[in-house]
C-alpha cells in the first residue's frame, strides 16, 4: 500500500513540473513591449524603461516622447541684424532697453536750429495808440539770439543793438506818426533774418492834453464832505439819524475800491431818513453852499461815477440833478434817475410841467459792482437846451460811449436863475437800508475836458 502511495505522489509531481514548464514556455513565447525590448524605438537615444521618458514602464508599447519645444524667436534687439537701417546692431543700438525689446527704432535727433531769427512785437497790425508809445522788439534765444538788426520809425530806418539776454530785446519810444516795426536781424552766427511783410505798421498819435481845470471838484479827495455844501439828510435838524450813519467817505468799504484817486462816498438812506417835511428819504449833497443858482444859457459839463450793490434796492433813485429853487412842481432834469431792481438807467427828463416828464432808458442790463462813469451836459434854457449823457465802465470801456444827444429841447423852468446842483441818494420811505458809491464828481465847462477827465476815470 506504501508503494502505490509513492508511486501516486511521483505521478503528481511529474504532472506538476510539466505543467511549470509549459507555463514558462507561455510567458516567454509572448512578444516583447517597446520599452522592454532593449530597442531604441523612436530613434532618440535612449532605449526602455525607465531611460526612454516615452516610457511609463516596462509594459508601455509606446516608447515615443514629443520633442521639447523650439526655443522662442529673437527679437529685435537680439536677432543680430539691424531691424532700424541706422547701422546699429541688437543692444548697441539706443532703441533697444533690453533682450527682449522687439523695435530697434529709436526717435532721430532734433533737426538743428533754423537759421532764422523768430521776431516778437508788442504791437499789432494797424494798431493806434497815443503817445508817448514804447516799442519792444524780441529775438528767439540761442542759437538765433540777435545782436543788431534795423526798422522803421515814422520813415526814418533806424539801427539798433539789443541788450544782452536771453531773452535779447530792444525798447524804443516811438515818435507820432506812421511807424513799421520788425524789419531784418542779424544774429550770434552772422545770420541775416528778415521779417515776413517787413513787420506791423503802427500809428502813434498826439496823447491828448489834460483836462482843463475844473469848475468844481467834488471826487471825496479831501477825505471827508469838505467839498460840497450843505447836506440833507435824516437828520439835518433834530440829528437822527446821525450824518455817520448816511455819509461815510473812505478808501475801502465792502471789499470796494475808488474810482480814482485815495477816497470815495458811500451814501446810505436808513429807515425814516426824512429831510424836514420833504417826502422821501434822502441823503443829498449840495454842490455849493449858499446854493449857487444858475439860470438861462448856463452850460455845464458834470463827470461821475456810481457804484450800484447786488442785490439793488427798490424805487431808489441815485441823483445829480440841476435842482429848481421854486414853489413850481419838481419836474427839473435828473441826468441819473435809476432803479437798480429793474436794472436800468434812467434820464428823467421835466419840462415846465410834470406832465412833460419822461424816462428814456440809457442803460438796460445794468452791471453791478462796478464803478459806472458818466458825463452829462445841461445846457440851461426854457425852449431850446441840449441834453447829452455818456456812459463808460470802469475796466471794461476803454473810452466814453454816447447815450443821449437831444437838442434843442426845453432844460429849465419858466422861472430864471432857479437850478442847483445836488447829487446823492434818494428813495421812497421804505424799512430797510438802502445805498449806492460815489466818486470823481467834477464840473467842467467843455466836452473835451469832461470826457477826456471820464476817461482818465475809466483806465
Amino acid at each position: 500500500m506504501y508503494r502505490l502511495y509513492l508511486f501516486a505522489a511521483a505521478i503528481l509531481a511529474v504532472v506538476f513540473l510539466v505543467l511549470a514548464a509549459s507555463s514558462a514556455y507561455a510567458e516567454d513565447a509572448r512578444p516583447s513591449k517597446a520599452c522592454n525590448d532593449l530597442i531604441d524605438n523612436d530613434d532618440d537615444g535612449l532605449v526602455d524603461f525607465p531611460a526612454d521618458p516615452g516610457c511609463n514602464n516596462k509594459n508601455d508599447n509606446d516608447e515615443f516622447n514629443a520633442p521639447p519645444p523650439p526655443p522662442p524667436p529673437s527679437t529685435q534687439c537680439s536677432d543680430g541684424l539691424d531691424n532700424d537701417g541706422d547701422t546699429l546692431i541688437d543692444l548697441g543700438d539706443p532703441g533697444c532697453v533690453d533682450i527682449n525689446d522687439n523695435d530697434e527704432f529709436n526717435a532721430p535727433p532734433p533737426p538743428p536750429p533754423a537759421d532764422n531769427c523768430t521776431i516778437a512785437t508788442n504791437i499789432t497790425e494797424g494798431q493806434i495808440v497815443a503817445s508817448p508809445f514804447t516799442v519792444t522788439i524780441t529775438s528767439s534765444t540761442e542759437p538765433c539770439a540777435t545782436i543788431s538788426g534795423e526798422f522803421w520809425a515814422n520813415g526814418t530806418q533806424r539801427s539798433f543793438q539789443t541788450a544782452a539776454g536771453p531773452p535779447y530785446s530792444y525798447t524804443y519810444t516811438l515818435p507820432e506818426g506812421a511807424n513799421q516795426i520788425g524789419s531784418c536781424f542779424t544774429n550770434t552766427s552772422g545770420l541775416r533774418s528778415c521779417q515776413s511783410g517787413g513787420g506791423p505798421h503802427i500809428t502813434v498819435q498826439a496823447a491828448p492834453p489834460p483836462p482843463g481845470p475844473a469848475r468844481w471838484t467834488g471826487d471825496w479827495e479831501s477825505g471827508n464832505a469838505s467839498q460840497y455844501g450843505n447836506i440833507e439828510y435824516g437828520g439835518t435838524f433834530d440829528g437822527t439819524p446821525p450824518l455817520s450813519d448816511q455819509l461815510k467817505v473812505v478808501q475801502s468799504i465792502d471789499g470796494v475800491a475808488p474810482a480814482q484817486g485815495n477816497w470815495f462816498a458811500k451814501t446810505i438812506i436808513t429807515p425814516g431818513a426824512q429831510y424836514g417835511q420833504s417826502t422821501g428819504e434822502r441823503i443829498l449833497l449840495r454842490q455849493h453852499e449858499p446854493i449857487q443858482l444858475r439860470g438861462e444859457g448856463y452850460d455845464t459839463w458834470i463827470t461821475y461815477a456810481v457804484r450800484f450793490p447786488d442785490p439793488g434796492h427798490s424805487d431808489t433813485w441815485n441823483i445829480i440833478e440841476w435842482h429848481q429853487n421854486s414853489a413850481l412842481p419838481d419836474c427839473s432834469p435828473k441826468p441819473l434817475d435809476t432803479d437798480p431792481d429793474l436794472n436800468q438807467i434812467r434820464l428823467h427828463v421835466g419840462f415846465n410841467t410834470c406832465d412833460q416828464v419822461t424816462f428814456p432808458i440809457l442803460v438796460n442790463n445794468l452791471t453791478k459792482n462796478v464803478w459806472h462813469v458818466f458825463t452829462m451836459h445841461n445846457f440851461l434854457h426854457k425852449t431850446c437846451g441840449a441834453l447829452q449823457v455818456f456812459h463808460g465802465i470802469k475796466g471794461q470801456s476803454s473810452s466814453m460811449t454816447q447815450l443821449l444827444n437831444q437838442t434843442c429841447i426845453p432844460t429849465m423852468k419858466t422861472v430864471a436863475d432857479q437850478n442847483y446842483l445836488l447829487l446823492g441818494l434818494y428813495g421812497p420811505a421804505a424799512s430797510f437800508n438802502r445805498w449806492v458809491y460815489h466818486d470823481a464828481a467834477r464840473e467842467y465847462a467843455n466836452q473835451a475836458d469832461a470826457i477826456g477827465y471820464a476817461n482818465s476815470v475809466l483806465s
